[in-house]
């Protein structure tokens, strides 16, 4: 149903900020049976997440280019900010913005 809310609305692309194993599967299971309409950039929650679910690298495309681990979110303890890791390059490695 949601899906079809967000389709129904020109939407056809979501960013997961905060994607734990558990959302994770969720989608997979959803590719698995077929039923992923949109496409879903995930960012994991945490490095533990990330290195869970994609290891050193960006996933590839999954289910005909709807499911991709693309990053990781972190989240700092001390102030009201947060930040995202990006891959820079397909093949390179992750790295924060403020290093590129």
């Amino acid at each position: 149903e949601a899906q079809k809310k967000l389709l129904s609305q020109g939407i056809t692309a979501i960013a997961d900020m905060g994607t734990s194993m558990e959302d994770w599967q969720s989608y997979r299971r959803a590719g698995d049976g077929g039923w992923l309409s949109v496409r879903i950039f995930g960012y994991a929650g945490g490095i533990d997440n990330m290195v869970a679910i994609a290891g050193p690298r960006p996933t590839p495309w999954l289910y005909d280019d709807r499911l991709r681990m693309v990053g990781v979110k972190l989240y700092n303890q001390f102030k009201y900010t947060d930040s995202a890791v990006f891959p820079v390059a397909e093949d390179c490695c992750w790295t924060s913005p403020e290093s590129r």
